[in-house]
């Protein structure tokens, strides 16, 4: 019996160890950063996170989404600096509404995912089409008041002349 318990108490000090060596080994996963937060369709957005622990290399993956389908994931790897991973992640549809986002941390031991993160993608129109004003009037319609504001001035002064 005690022969048993011995190594039943062997076995479980041996698991106990294990778990906590595997432990060490996955990779803290902070929060998936993208800039800028609601970019333009065809344009190129930065993923930014921070891993601590031993990772051999880290990828994101993503998908861009229209309001009819999700295009295939894409993947790319990400590049170093301390425990900050970066990547430029262009976006390649012009018809996109958003994107969703995850970083995958990579060691010898497997892998570990991030939560996903998913963006806003907004059409740009020329300022709303506007001439690059900020005010959503018409453009040109101050040039027609203008125009008709000389062209009456210009009656005045031609009747006047007529008149003496």
């Amino acid at each position: 019996m005690k022969k048993i318990v011995t190594g039943l108490v062997i076995l479980l000090a041996i698991a106990t160890v294990s778990t906590c060596a595997a432990a060490a080994d996955t990779p803290v996963i902070g929060t998936l950063q993208i800039s800028p937060e609601t970019p333009a369709p065809r344009t190129t957005v930065t993923v930014t996170i921070d891993i601590s622990g031993t990772v051999d290399y880290a990828t994101v993956t993503y998908h861009e989404c229209n309001t009819q389908l999700c295009h295939k994931d894409s993947t790319l790897n990400m590049t170093k600096s301390g425990t900050t991973y970066t990547a430029q992640v262009p976006l390649q549809y012009a018809d996109s509404i958003n994107a969703t986002f995850f970083v995958t941390a990579h060691t010898g031991s497997g892998t570990t995912d991030s939560a996903k993160k998913v963006i806003l993608i907004h059409a740009s129109s020329n300022n709303n089409n506007t001439n690059g004003s900020t005010n959503k009037k018409t453009p040109g319609f101050e040039v027609i008041i203008a125009l008709g504001a000389i062209a009456v001035a210009m009656l005045v002064i031609a009747r006047r002349k007529r008149s003496s």
